[in-house]
């Protein structure tokens, strides 16, 4: 079995208060896209600088608060161990990063973003210093995306499929 490390993990924030008396808590999230947490069914919190997996039980998020109430944490005092504590989330899984080797192995893939849905079929990866871009045909129109791994959610090698969370209105500068 694998061990999880820090460093397979991406920080969303931080848990500052306890909501109520069954052992909700709150935090400030620092993601580009918080809505994203809620398809999660575990968040992580560093203990004695491990990190450990809490159960979602349930979670609300608004704009840049989350409110979450994990299994097994049903009081205010359980719920106050856990304050001040940085709250993390998976990164895409380490199995399908290696087998992609580069971003240019995604030539031919077809691009999925969380929002917008499919993109399109990856026509060209270009190399610009400190980025790599995609292109895609959308419409009959050329739109480039970053390659990167804050971008990157998941790689499917098996159907060719790389999933993307692009930010907000980054398609439309192109589609409009």
């Amino acid at each position: 079995m694998k061990t999880l490390v820090k460093e397979d993990l991406t920080r969303i924030g931080i848990l500052n208060k306890v909501s109520g008396f069954k052992g909700r808590l709150s935090g400030l999230v620092e993601a580009a896209r918080p809505e994203k947490l809620r398809s999660k069914k575990f968040l992580f919190i560093l203990l004695e600088g491990l990190p450990v997996p809490f159960a979602i039980e349930e979670i609300e998020i608004n704009e840049n608060e989350i409110l979450v109430k994990f299994e097994n944490i049903n009081s205010e005092e359980e719920a106050k161990k856990l304050l001040r504590k940085e709250l993390y989330t998976e990164k895409f899984s380490s199995k399908n990063k290696t087998a992609v080797m580069s971003w240019k192995d995604l030539l031919h893939y077809t691009a999925i973003d969380a929002d917008f849905g499919e993109i399109g079929i990856i026509e060209e990866v270009l190399e610009y210093p400190m980025q790599m871009l995609a292109k895609c045909m959308v419409n009959g129109k050329e739109v480039l995306f970053p390659l990167n791994e804050e971008m990157v959610t998941d790689i499917n090698p098996d159907d060719k499929i790389v999933f993307l969370e692009l930010p907000d209105g980054l398609l439309d500068v192109y589609l409009k």
